[in-house]
């Protein structure tokens, strides 16, 4: 560790100093018999140097003049001060590409998104009428035609009224087609509207059979005054029974109209964008 004081033999030496972030050259001392020398070693700071990408960064080439350093996929990336020009060869996540920046005495950033590769992603069994989300963002889509899209991992919603939602992440890969099968089952929403109807059917058929069956009973009193007591019998029960089934009528038809109206809603929630990020499996 410096300051250092070290009594080392006669000769010939090379003298090496180490630290992070700090490139030294190796120094060349001779040394005589019972000599004292000093040495002041000097090095370079090495600056950080973020990579702004997506996926595998690949291995970087960076010059400065007559200097070449090479720094591997999984080693970070730090240089000296000065004017860098830095390449790479293309990967699975991007092409080929160079840029040229200024490093001082902070860190810096290379921006690579430009760089990124592109796949085609094509769709499916896709209605028109579909709303679709690529990465949590409305898609527009001419029809269903393949578009370009950037390599790397993606997340595809589709809502279409009718239907239940349909998600999967998807990954696509560099200059090839990635298709997705829309597969949506319908909703159980759709059977809201014929539910509504019917439960409004029943429920004005049983009010009026309710209605119906309560002056049929009022009658039935004043028949009494006038007919047999079997007859009164006959005429009371069945407007008892009339009564009785048209409130059960009415109570099934306020059930139905309840239920569509929650089918129906349902089907209404079916078109807001809220399962988004959902897996539904990887389609590549």
């Amino acid at each position: 560790m410096t300051p250092l004081t070290s009594d080392i033999a006669a000769g010939t030496h090379t003298i090496v100093a180490q630290t992070p972030r700090w490139i030294f050259k190796p120094v060349t001392v001779t040394l005589n018999r019972d000599q004292e020398q000093t040495l002041a070693i000097t090095g370079e700071r090495q600056i950080p140097v973020g990579f702004q990408g997506k996926g595998d960064r690949p291995a970087l080439v960076a010059v400065q003049n007559d200097r070449t350093i090479t720094v591997a996929p999984d080693d970070d990336l730090v240089l000296p001060a000065g004017s860098w020009k830095i390449s790479w060869e293309g990967n699975a996540t991007y092409n080929d590409g160079s840029v040229t920046v200024e490093i001082g005495g902070k860190p810096e950033l290379i921006d690579a998104l430009p760089f990124l590769a592109k796949g085609t992603l094509a769709f499916s069994q896709l209605d028109s009428q579909a709303m679709v989300y690529l990465d949590g963002a409305v898609l527009g889509l001419a029809g269903s035609a393949p578009f370009p899209i950037e390599v790397g991992h993606h997340e595809v919603t589709v809502l279409e009224r009718g239907f239940q939602p349909f998600a999967a992440k998807i990954y696509v890969t560099k200059s090839e087609v990635s298709e997705v099968a829309v597969q949506r089952p319908a909703s159980g929403g759709v059977w809201g509207v014929p539910a509504l109807w019917t439960g409004a059917g029943l429920g004005l058929l049983g009010a009026a059979l309710t209605t119906y069956g309560l002056h049929q009973y009022g009658d039935s009193v004043a028949l009494s005054q006038t007919s047999s007591y079997q007859d009164y019998n006959r005429w009371k029960s069945t407007a008892r029974t009339e009564y009785v089934g048209g409130l059960a009528a009415a109570g099934t038809g306020v059930v139905l109209v309840a239920i569509g109206w929650l089918l129906n809603a349902s089907l209404d929630g079916d078109t807001v964008p809220d399962r988004l990020g959902s897996e539904n499996g990887i389609h590549r």
